[in-house]
């Protein structure tokens, strides 16, 4: 048997104990274990069910209190919440370029000789200039906001320098092994909306830049890793995770229509009014246009309908799912099995 070696660890204590009172962990990894052994492996994992107790564990908790939780969806959130701010400064922006534009044509229009007359629209065209450069800066601190909470919600690579930071204090982690990171994750933006899946497991690829030169400069764990949030994950999710840290990526995602229906019978309202009133229109009429369309995950097509890599797989039992052949070959080299 060939084994799967993994590494635990918790976000902090209190999900080391909320874990622990479910058995959660232990769970999934008896399931992962019974699927795999069927292919030629052993799940072998670290701190061992011998030291399945608190107090024992305690070391592999990544902080005491207060640890990250991961939020799955806070692209997509940021994405949201900045649209409006982006489509209405844009659209500023647009009717200042047409007023630049046409006072620049009436420039052309202007004998070089009347001096007045080309002053007067010279004067006419500094305060638009002086607009133009608010309205860039205004769009400019939009960006800067919306990136400050990015790199602030950016779970990942706070795990990882937490991990490294483990592994310099405690010597826990090893390059061989693969870490399981249990947490708690927020998926309150996903539940206010009508899509009724939410994230339960996430593989972190592996990175080639273990230093990240802020102030100070931190070091970061570089190997793959799992997140696996502790409440919502299923007993599959941590034989499912193994396969993508292996190297298997699920197929991109197709949009579907909805309703056929509906689609044949949208008509984008026409644009009319101010360059503003034109330009909120047409972004309502994209906003309209994307609403008729689902996007589908490329999980739900992901191999045989029992394959262990799809979504749509159905069942409670290891024996109900099955691993691909280049699935398994993937896991043959996987850095984290051993002979």
């Amino acid at each position: 048997m060939k084994k799967i070696q993994l590494t635990y660890l918790w976000a902090d204590e209190s999900v080391l104990v909320a874990d622990f009172a479910k058995q959660r962990s232990r769970r999934m990894a008896e399931w992962a274990n019974d699927f795999y052994k069927r292919y030629g492996f052993e799940v072998d994992v670290k701190p061992a069910p011998s030291e399945g107790k608190v107090p024992l564990a305690q070391k592999y908790a990544l902080k005491k209190s207060d640890g990250v939780k991961p939020n799955m969806f806070l692209p997509r959130y940021l994405s949201e919440k900045y649209a409006p701010l982006y489509a209405d400064v844009d659209a500023r922006i647009a009717a200042n370029q047409q007023e630049k534009d046409r006072l620049e044509r009436l420039l052309d229009q202007v004998p070089i000789a009347d001096s007045a007359g080309r002053i007067v629209i010279y004067e006419a065209m500094h305060p638009v200039g002086e607009a133009r450069d608010r309205l860039r800066a205004e769009r400019d601190g939009i960006e800067r906001r919306q990136a400050a909470e990015e790199i602030e919600g950016d779970w990942s690579a706070q795990f990882r320098e937490q991990m490294a930071a483990k592994f310099l204090a405690d010597k826990i982690g090893e390059p061989d092994r693969l870490g399981i990171v249990f947490a708690h994750f927020q998926n309150e933006f996903l539940r206010m909306r009508v899509a009724p899946d939410i994230v339960i497991g996430r593989t972190v690829r592996e990175t080639d830049v273990p230093m990240v030169r802020l102030m100070p400069i931190r070091l970061l764990w570089p190997f793959t890793y799992i997140v696996i949030d502790v409440k919502e994950a299923t007993l599959r999710t941590l034989a499912h995770e193994i396969v993508h840290a292996a190297g298997h990526s699920h197929p991109f995602s197709v949009k579907v229509v909805k309703n056929l229906e509906q689609r044949l019978k949208f008509t984008p309202r026409k644009l009319s009014g101010t360059v503003l009133d034109r330009a909120i229109t047409a972004y309502q009429n994209v906003i309209e246009y994307e609403a008729l369309f689902k996007e589908v995950p490329g999980g739900e097509f992901d191999g045989a309908t029992n394959d262990i890599m799809n979504y749509l797989a159905e069942g409670a039992e290891p024996s109900d799912y099955v691993l691909s052949d280049r699935n398994k070959d993937r896991l043959e080299h996987a850095f984290f099995v051993q002979p």
